[in-house]
């Protein structure tokens, strides 16, 4: 009789949360806002389906330098995106010109960085960049980097660090296609905190 009543309402408690089969309308998740130290820090609903994934704002675009430091460009992006702005302008000061993944990789290494990266065109490892907010640098076009914002499962997009103005979409099968057997399929990004999601 006991385990009949644990199994009731173990039910119960999964109906509750939601996993009883059925789908589920999706809710705003909320996120804490950045509060002063030793101050209640209130929630803000936010949007659960922002495109792109990784939304830099235009005046924290970085260009291309140096007459040809794109993968370099692209990495920056990607680290004062994780909070890394004065990191990654002492990067700027003394990496440049032309650079592959495992360029950026040792590089990232010296200056003590924890990062993940594939040179092999592992799709997964986007996915798990675009899950995670954390964006990527990537190596798009010929002799080119660029920075991955966003991959879903109709398009990717892109922001060059040529044209920071606006976004590049491409259709997600031709992205990955050209990226894996045309250019390469390096990718590589910094591993610390996601970025946080646009309000509603």
């Amino acid at each position: 009789m006991a385990r009949l009543i644990s199994l009731f309402v173990m039910g119960l408690l999964l109906v509750a949360a939601g996993c009883d089969g059925q789908p589920k309308k999706k809710r705003p998740r909320t996120v804490p806002q950045q509060c002063p130290p030793g101050q209640p820090c209130p929630y803000q609903t936010v949007r659960l389906d922002e495109i792109p994934i990784v939304n830099p704002p235009p005046n924290s675009r970085f260009k291309n330098y140096a007459g040809g430091s794109c993968y370099h460009a692209s990495i920056q992006q990607v680290m004062v995106m994780q909070g890394f702005g004065d990191e990654a302008l002492e990067y700027r000061a003394k990496y440049a010109h032309a650079a592959s993944t495992n360029t950026i990789a040792d590089n990232l290494d010296r200056e003590g960085f924890r990062f993940a990266y594939t040179d092999r065109g592992d799709v997964g490892f986007l996915e798990w960049c675009m899950r995670t907010r954390r964006a990527a640098a990537i190596t798009y076009f010929p002799r080119h980097a660029v920075t991955l914002v966003h991959l879903d499962q109709q398009n990717a997009m892109l922001l060059d660090n040529n044209r920071v103005a606006q976004y590049i979409t491409i259709p997600r099968d031709e992205f990955l296609h050209r990226w894996r057997h045309e250019f390469g399929g390096g990718a590589i990004t910094v591993v610390y905190h996601p970025v946080p999601p646009l309000p509603l």
